[in-house]
């Protein structure tokens, strides 16, 4: 490729980007059918590895969390207000698995699997 097709390459994946369309690498598209999983920012990574390790804290990572459901990026299944069991506070084993994924020990599925409980339970509302 020259610098010409280069520029004119760039300049079609801005306005694909403009009309709202996503652009992911192809190794996702299998993660994004089976899973509903966008892609998961990678700073949503870095707080989880913060707050595994108590640098941020628990609220600080939930936040992040709500932000990415309601802005579509984690797509979870609605529930109703009735199922939610009121439970406050995210269990160990959630912010166990956060610093597993962040480390890269567990896939995203896995994580995502962690925040869908919560939302079942009451701890994250969207």
């Amino acid at each position: 490729m020259n610098s010409t097709q280069i520029q004119e390459l760039e300049l079609l994946i801005n306005k694909i980007k403009q009309e709202g369309y996503l652009i992911i690498p192809v190794y996702k598209i299998p993660l994004l059918m089976n899973n509903n999983i966008i892609e998961i920012p990678d700073w949503v990574k870095s707080n989880a590895m913060w707050w595994s390790n108590n640098q941020i804290s628990e609220s600080d990572f939930t936040s992040g969390l709500e932000f990415l459901i309601k802005k579509g990026i984690i797509i979870v299944p609605q529930i109703s207000d009735s199922q939610s069991n009121g439970n406050s506070g995210v269990p160990t084993w959630i912010k166990n698995n956060a610093g597993w994924w962040a480390a890269g020990q567990i896939s995203d599925a896995e994580f995502v699997s962690g925040i869908q409980y919560l939302i079942n339970n009451g701890i994250i509302r969207i």
